[in-house]
């Protein structure tokens, strides 16, 4: 990603708003101006298929942004999550490498398999759709 561009478009287009989605790119990295105007969020819910626990972190060096982002979500009735969610989510971060790990793998085996079964039975020819 070239930054320096990415910089200068938005000094130059003023946006008030940038949404960033990088699994790779950590948009606070950019620059320190970027970092003070960035919120940063991840969730474990993928990862580790905690998706109905409803938990994710939030990170906002900037106080005044970070303040004002707690009140409307403490305005809305989420800012609790479930009985379950943080302790799920701080095992899966703190104790779930080696499943994660195995995961991986089990997904890459299931990649190459896809990618084989392609080449061996869907012609170029003959695919559906446009």
């Amino acid at each position: 990603m070239d930054f320096e561009d990415l910089e200068k478009k938005v000094k130059e287009s003023r946006a008030r708003v940038l949404i960033l989605c990088s699994p790779h790119t950590n948009f606070a990295a950019i620059s320190y101006e970027f970092a003070d105007r960035s919120v940063t969020c991840t969730s474990a819910s993928k990862t580790f298929n905690l998706a109905g626990l409803q938990i994710s972190n939030i990170a906002i060096p900037n106080e005044r942004l970070r303040k004002d982002l707690l009140k409307s979500i403490e305005t809305t009735g989420v800012d609790l999550p479930n009985a379950f969610a943080a302790t799920a989510a701080q095992t899966a971060y703190n104790d779930s490498e080696e499943w994660l790990d195995q995961f991986l793998e089990y997904l890459k085996c299931n990649l190459e398999f896809l990618k084989d079964f392609i080449k061996k039975n869907i012609r170029k020819g003959n695919r559906a759709g446009s």
